[in-house]
């Protein structure tokens, strides 16, 4: 059977190979790894992606044809696909894509990485489940996982299981330290809790040991609930500053990390403020030191150091099967590797790597470390808020090599903030404490999920297409269904669980009935079935054949769309001899007595006839037992009309125009359509012939009239016409309108000047302010502008578009001021009720418009901030010498009713600082009064501010 299947396979690839030119649509993505570059994701490379269903086809990512972490997947028929993205050691979300093409080319994407999130658990509190700065975290050794705590400011341990449950937990929260001197409540060898735990770890045996680091000790605790306490503690407040530490050998200084060996006997201690590892028996019995304290019995001030072998607050450590340990030299940024036979003593050169920064393989404050069953070793890097994966070399110049890493700062589900310690069951799932965001994350890597893959088959070796494959577990179920290579597969199913597959159809039984795995923890390929056909009612298939009208001999037309609709819908394409099928002899599947519909379909063609159905299909087409015949269609070369209508004056678009399409000589109305609203038209699918267009629109004629087509044998496009308004009425028209003062009077004799192109008309205001301009052009734009000495204007100039009916354009004026007068009517809140201020004869100032840095300032009236203008104030105080510095003058901006909007002060540094600016951003356009007042000036001036 395996030797026919090939063989079936070979022959759809050789046939996909061969007609490939004949298909248009394509399959393609992206796949990124979001775990890498801040969370916006980097290209994965190296890949290869697999396609399978109605065609089978896999993209490798080195041929170097596309950018980085694409593929793409070209000239396929419609069909049912599956797309699935392969890496060793990589998973992807989502595993993979099943596909129903149609005739659109789809995009599907992918998110890969070696690990990826899972699940977590954890809000900030003291209930059950909830954490206040988890530290530390530990896991036994069965594959029925739990997880140990280390919930540091609560003073407890948590017990979870693999999912996030809460079990269990060691330890009571407490609100503050009591007035004792014991700490926070527990009381110099009290067993009963702990006090700002920072560790925990889980033994071979089961037995929990306690890093009760603010009591300078350890507690173990058996399964039977038997506690035992090591170290000493210190009866003074240990914040306080005359604590002494204990730094003899089996005495602590704030242990913060635990490690149990992979062989139950030994228990190291991260000794952290003595800056060393201490080793124990499981009964508590010392054994080595590590660390510049090692070889000293007793030494009341612990000693830090960088060189190999010796530590700066080591935080965590971890021990591998051979009892190699691994620390995290955390204020060194570093890790040391210290190898050799603890009974015997330590190599005088470990092995160290790392150094601070956020480059790969470099570290800030690393706070956790653990290993998984082959090797590989996890640091948190806490200040990067990420986790690094090394393996360990061992060659000439022994190292760690940097593998990969995942997490930056954030509070989304993969992010981390100030993460702490780390952990890594039985199963390669990896647990981190999420410390500042109170909270576990779970992660995996791909070791932790299998596929299993199969084809489906009738007894004949030939697959089966449209079979449902269902998977199912204790945990989830899904369904994969078949395409023309009757392939399944699915894709990250967790390792450890029992899966049954079964497949289902309702025209075959199969055999085997299901297939059943317990524990799956390996890919499993080739779980095949096969199918014995059941069904009652029969099945056909159609085919046919498409070749040009009045060819000879007849030529075929390729990648034609053929859609089948009806009892069954579907779609393909002809190959290159003109062909297509739905179904064949080994995989009919059109029911008998079903009403079918085929349409085809290719830009540039029609089709006779334009499809071809049955309301009751009752044998194959073709049979020719029957007499039944293909169904074949005659394809012809079509063609189109494009162009645009424009108002010969305006040049706008002409809208709703009546475009028809008439045959030469019996002037027969072939097609007909309207401009839209860009003036553009399309006439589409015209047979070769003669032909012409002709333009219709109400108060219009065009130019040209028409245009012909004698033959038309190649589409048209430009083909333009201009139209010209033909309303009567349209030279009768007016512009006009009022200039008025602030107060609203009408100011005359105004110069009032309107132009369109080269066309300039000009007219004057009358006493009431009025102007027109009469008898001109509609559809057309005119710039007018007013004008008037001393005068400045709302606004200064404006476009108004006349379309076919009058249109009144009016404008606000102001006198604007010229020079400093003696004398100045200010309105009221200035200085009182119609008050005058007198501006001293020796006391002035300038209040002129700063405009942009390549133009001269200007005495005049109007301000534009938007390009870049400003009010230039250049003040004169009438006072001997310089006993004007020092004193303040107020700058006020005051509107036409008195109202202050804006002030400010300056106050002269020197004799030479009486120029300032100010700038009305924050004004509305308007006329406004800029007012001065200090020791020997007072001054303002009307200045119109325009934007």
């Amino acid at each position: 059977m395996f030797s026919k299947k090939i063989t079936y396979l070979f022959f759809i690839s050789l046939f996909l190979r061969l007609s490939s030119s004949a298909f248009a649509v394509s399959i393609s993505g992206k796949i990124v790894d979001k775990t890498k570059d801040g969370g916006s994701g980097e290209a994965v490379t190296g890949f290869s992606v697999v396609l399978t269903g109605d065609a089978t086809s896999v993209y490798v990512m080195d041929a170097g044809t596309l950018p980085a972490g694409n593929y793409e997947f070209n000239n396929l028929q419609p069909g049912k696909y599956t797309v699935t993205p392969k890496k060793s050691g990589y998973i992807f979300t989502p595993g993979n894509y099943s596909v129903n093409m149609t005739t659109v080319s789809v995009v599907k994407n992918f998110e890969g990485g070696r690990y990826v999130f899972i699940r977590q658990w954890g809000s900030s509190g003291a209930g059950s489940g909830q954490f206040n700065k988890p530290a530390g975290i530990a896991v036994n050794s069965s594959t029925n996982v739990l997880i140990y705590v280390a919930d540091r400011d609560n003073h407890r341990i948590q017990l979870f299981s693999s999912t996030g449950s809460y079990l269990n937990k060691w330890g009571a929260v407490y609100n503050s330290a009591p007035a004792t001197s014991t700490l926070y409540g527990v009381p110099p060898h009290d067993q009963s809790g702990y006090s700002f735990p920072y560790s925990v770890a889980i033994d071979s045996s089961g037995s929990m040991y306690v890093a009760d680091t603010a009591n300078h000790s350890i507690q173990k605790r058996t399964l039977e609930d038997d506690t035992t306490t090591w170290g000493l503690y210190s009866d003074p407040w240990v914040w306080q500053p005359d604590y002494l530490p204990h730094t003899e050998t089996g005495t602590f200084n704030s242990p913060y990390g635990i490690a149990a060996a992979m062989t139950g006997e030994n228990i190291f201690i991260v000794d952290t403020k003595n800056h060393r590892i201490q080793i124990f028996s499981s009964t508590g019995a010392f054994i080595y030191a590590i660390g510049k304290l090692a070889d000293v019995e007793y030494s009341s001030t612990p000693v830090s150091g960088s060189l190999p072998g010796e530590f700066n607050e080591p935080y965590a450590a971890a021990v591998d099967k051979e009892s190699n340990i691994y620390a995290a030299d955390t204020l060194n940024n570093r890790i040391q590797r210290f190898a050799g036979d603890y009974w015997g003593g330590w190599s005088s050169s470990p092995d160290t790597t790392g150094s601070s920064g956020s480059g790969d393989g470099s570290f800030s404050t690393p706070t956790g470390i653990s290993l998984d069953a082959s090797g590989k070793i996890y640091v948190v890097d806490r200040g990067n808020n990420r986790v690094q994966v090394f393996t360990y070399a061992s060659d000439a110049t022994p190292k760690l090599n940097f593998l990969t890493r995942w997490g930056y700062s954030g509070t989304s589900a993969g992010q981390l903030d100030g993460p702490f310690g780390i952990a890594v069951d039985a199963l390669n799932y990896i647990y981190v404490t999420d410390t500042n965001n109170n909270r576990i994350q779970k992660f995996a890597s791909s070791c932790c999920f299998v596929n299993i893959n199969g084809y489906v088959t009738d007894n004949s070796s030939n697959p089966l297409k449209d079979v449902s494959v269902k998977i199912e577990s204790g945990i989830s179920s899904s369904t994969f269904v078949t395409g023309e290579d009757g392939y399944y597969e699915f894709v990250n199913l967790p390792v450890n669980c029992d899966y049954t597959v079964t497949p289902s159809s309702s025209e075959y039984d199969f055999n085997p009935v299901y297939y059943s795995t317990p524990s799956l923890l390996n890919h499993l390929a080739g779980v095949c079935f096969i199918g014995v056909y059941k069904g009652s009612l029969k099945k056909y298939y159609i085919q046919g054949r498409i070749t040009k009208k009045n060819s000879s001999p007849e030529e075929p037309i390729e990648n034609v769309l053929l859609t089948l609709s009806g009892t069954v819908s579907s779609t393909t394409f002809t190959n290159s001899n003109g062909d297509y099928a739905f179904g064949n002899a080994y995989s009919a599947f059109l029911p008998a007595g079903g009403s079918y519909t085929i349409t085809p379909s290719k830009e540039g063609y029609c089709f006779e006839p334009v499809s071809e159905s049955t309301s009751s299909l009752s044998s194959n087409i073709p049979d020719y037992a029957t007499g039944q015949d293909k169904w074949n269609f005659k394809g012809f070369d079509v063609y189109y009309i494009s162009g645009r209508i424009t108002d010969w004056l305006t040049q706008n678009a002409v809208p709703d125009v009546s475009v028809t399409l008439y045959r030469s000589g019996d002037y027969k109305v072939m097609s007909s359509t309207q401009t839209n609203s860009t003036g553009h038209y399309n006439i589409n699918n015209i047979e070769t012939g003669n032909y012409y267009i002709e333009p219709k629109k109400i108060d219009y004629t065009f130019n040209p009239a028409s245009i012909s087509y004698s033959p038309l044998d190649w589409s048209r496009s430009d083909q333009d016409f201009t139209a010209v308004y033909t309303n009567p009425n349209i030279d009768k028209l007016k512009i006009y309108g009022y200039v008025r003062s602030e107060t609203g009077a009408g100011v005359n004799s105004v110069d009032m000047s309107m132009q369109c192109g080269t066309e300039t008309w000009k007219t004057i205001t009358d006493n009431s302010g009025y102007y027109e301009f009469g008898y001109i052009y509609g559809r057309r734009s005119y710039d007018i502008t007013p004008s008037k000495i001393n005068w400045i204007f709302v606004p200064v100039s404006t476009s108004a578009y006349l379309s076919e009916s009058n249109k009144q354009v009016d404008f606000s004026s102001t006198y604007a001021l010229s020079g400093v007068p003696e004398e100045i009517n200010l309105p009221l809140g200035v200085n009182g009720s119609n008050a005058k201020v007198h501006v001293p004869a020796a006391g002035s100032a300038k209040i002129i418009v700063e405009e942009r840095p390549e133009k001269k300032a200007k005495h005049r009236g109007t301000v534009n901030p938007s390009k870049n203008e400003s009010v230039g104030i250049l003040f004169t105080p009438n006072m001997s010498g310089s006993g004007y510095v020092g004193r303040k003058y107020t700058i006020k901006i005051f509107t036409l009713k008195g109202e202050l909007v804006e002030e400010f002060v300056k106050t002269p540094a020197t004799a030479d600082d009486i120029w300032m600016k100010w700038k009305p951003d924050n004004l509305a356009s308007g006329i406004y009064i800029v007012y001065i007042e200090g020791p020997g000036v007072k001054s303002s001036k009307k200045m119109a501010v325009l934007k």
